[in-house]
């Protein structure tokens, strides 16, 4: 008897045990899910590049001195405007001893020449009017008479030149240097009393002045070989500069080099770089504080969506597609996401992308629970 009420007390105790495991197991509360989740927001996405670069003018033009002497004066300042032919320096000629007395000498023998030529002529016209020389001899003379006579001018001439630096009685001297186009004189690129050399097959002489064309200004810079295929003539560009932060303006891309720089063809461990100008809109107010030589960086915008669903790039897995494209793998993207608290692979169809943001354009909606970390 008392055997028996052993065993139902222990079959009474199994039994409360099973039906508490039993009510445990289905009254307990899930478990959460090891893993962080958020969902898609809507906003804009702006694929864009930003680059460096400087202002400068349109058109600029050196103007360089064409005989060796020294820099005697100047006649404009930065800032001026001059046109086509206009007065620019002087040049003090300073020409070797040897050069003088070679010149002196052949001025002397042109001299004599030219005497010697018109005792000649006027002995072959007094024997021309007594008829004693033919019409054909007495023109040879006449002739003769002539050369020797321009000799002597241009050996005179010759001689004034090397020692002055120009020609007396001309209206424009040798030795000015004049404005070889219309513009503003941006830069005096010496100063009086230094001595100039003239052009020569190493150099092309040296450089008295810079004019600028200010009436448009260009904002240069480079571009890399990876970002250039990007680039379109006409797009347009915000300009921000160092040295007015606080304003913004607005250009046109108006120029695409066809061949990347010298520079980078040289350096072996950098990609080719390409020359871009995009032309600045300025009004009156704004030309009056833009200079050239402004640094500052430009942003162009190659594509933009609005009002997208977008998610952080950085929810994106590592994508191990083969594809060859970046359309292919825009196609073959995917994530995880959260479906009925279990972990889920979703395709899904990629659009432009700021690196942060990328658009979502299949596979996703607002309420996506799209997994973003592992707890």
């Amino acid at each position: 008897m008392r055997l028996y009420k052993k065993i139902a007390g222990s079959l009474l105790f199994v039994s409360f045990i099973g039906a508490g495991v039993y009510v445990w197991h289905r009254y307990k509360k899930p478990s959460p899910p090891k893993f962080r989740t958020h969902t898609p927001t809507v906003r804009d996405v702006v694929d864009a590049r930003v680059i460096r670069g400087r202002l400068m003018p349109c058109k600029e033009v050196d103007v360089r001195t064409h005989m060796s002497g020294i820099l005697e004066k100047y006649y404009v300042q930065p800032g001026d405007v001059v046109k086509p032919g206009a007065l620019i320096a002087r040049i003090q000629a300073q020409p070797k001893a040897i050069q003088v007395e070679k010149a002196r000498t052949e001025a002397q023998q042109a001299r004599i020449a030219y005497a010697t030529q018109t005792q000649q002529y006027e002995r072959s016209q007094k024997l021309f009017d007594r008829g004693l020389l033919s019409a054909a001899q007495h023109e040879s003379a006449r002739q003769t008479w002539q050369a020797a006579q321009e000799a002597e001018v241009h050996a005179r001439r010759a001689l004034d030149f090397m020692k002055q630096g120009f020609v007396p009685g001309q209206k424009k001297a040798s030795n000015q240097i004049r404005a070889t186009a219309s513009g503003t004189v941006s830069a005096l690129a010496c100063k009086e009393g230094t001595v100039v050399a003239e052009p020569n097959l190493g150099s092309p002489g040296t450089c008295l002045a810079t004019l600028s064309d200010t009436s448009r200004v260009v904002f240069e810079s480079e571009v890399d070989e990876v970002n250039v295929i990007h680039f379109k003539e006409g797009m347009p560009l915000q300009v921000r500069l160092s040295a007015l932060p606080q304003k913004q303006f607005t250009a046109t891309l108006t120029k695409i080099a066809l061949k990347a720089t010298k520079e980078s063809f040289q350096s072996r461990n950098e990609s080719a770089r390409f020359e871009v100008e995009a032309v600045l809109h300025l009004n009156d107010a704004e030309k009056d504080l833009i200079r050239t030589g402004y640094t500052g960086i430009a942003e162009v915008v190659l594509q933009e969506a609005k009002n997208v669903l977008t998610i952080e790039e950085a929810w994106l897995p590592h994508q191990d597609n083969d594809s060859k494209t970046a359309e292919e793998a825009a196609r073959k993207a995917w994530v995880w996401v959260c479906k009925d608290g279990a972990k889920e692979r979703r395709e899904v169809e990629l659009g432009i992308s700021d690196s942060i943001h990328v658009e979502i354009k299949k596979g996703l909606d607002a309420e996506t629970q799209v997994i973003t970390e592992e707890v």
